[in-house]
């Protein structure tokens, strides 16, 4: 799945941007893309708080408090390929920044052919660097709607069960086939095993107490005596 956020008040401009974004999303790949829109950064940070994976962000810089807002988005997404609106009523020196970096930008009032090219050149760059890099920086799962690329640190912890590793991050839940055994060897050393069907991101861990860790956002885990003492050690390092 490929999720794309965008911030916008202007119902026709969200409507423009809407069109193109299903009509590339269907030229563009096999998988489903879903579409948040938000009007402003109060309902854009209600979004936030879900912490969803988000692929690409598209935010209109025209807006004072969306252009405020953009250094919060992009610290906590600093990987999603991001677009900006903007005129030329807006000086570039208030959003061509480090703590904002654009991909792209989008010009108003839009030209639809141009705005089609402009953004399918972005996806396309982003989708082939994600494929390229993700690797890196995120987990790769493959389901029947596609693959979705999570970032590793908005992944709480791994769990074998029903024949099946399920992997959680704040909202969402994330089933696919393969063995805790397998992923023990590839994930980031942060990662540790705390349990033979659990392996938990250590930075999510806030608390151990007897044979339960707890994390972050109330979440709770075994802790069993075999894995114990390694994963506690791992832990002051």
């Amino acid at each position: 799945m490929i999720t794309v956020l965008t911030l916008c008040k202007d119902n026709n401009e969200k409507d423009i941007l809407r069109g193109v974004y299903r009509d590339l999303a269907a030229g563009l790949t096999e998988e489903k893309w879903e579409l948040v829109f938000c009007e402003d950064p109060g309902q854009c940070r209600t979004e936030v708080a879900k912490e969803p994976v988000l692929d690409f962000i598209c935010v209109d810089v025209c807006d004072k408090e969306s252009l405020a807002f953009m250094p919060e988005l992009r610290k906590k997404y600093p990987d999603a390929g991001l677009a900006l609106l903007a005129d030329l009523t807006v000086s570039p020196v208030l959003y061509l920044k480090p703590g904002i970096r654009p991909d792209t930008i989008l010009i108003k009032p839009f030209v639809k052919e141009t705005l089609t090219d402009t953004l399918e050149e972005f996806f396309m760059d982003r989708l082939s660097y994600r494929e390229a890099e993700g690797d890196n920086n995120s987990f790769l799962v493959e389901t029947r709607e596609g693959k979705t690329f999570i970032p590793y640190s908005q992944i709480f912890y791994f769990e074998a069960r029903e024949k099946k590793v399920f992997l959680r991050t704040l909202y969402k839940e994330y089933g696919f086939y393969s063995t805790i055994e397998e992923l023990a060897k590839g994930l980031p050393d942060y990662f540790l095993r705390s349990h033979r069907s659990f392996i938990v991101n250590r930075n999510t861990v806030e608390n151990m107490k007897g044979n339960e860790v707890f994390l972050r956002q109330g979440f709770t885990i075994p802790l069993s005596r075999s894995y114990k003492s390694d994963f506690v050690e791992k832990m002051k390092g």
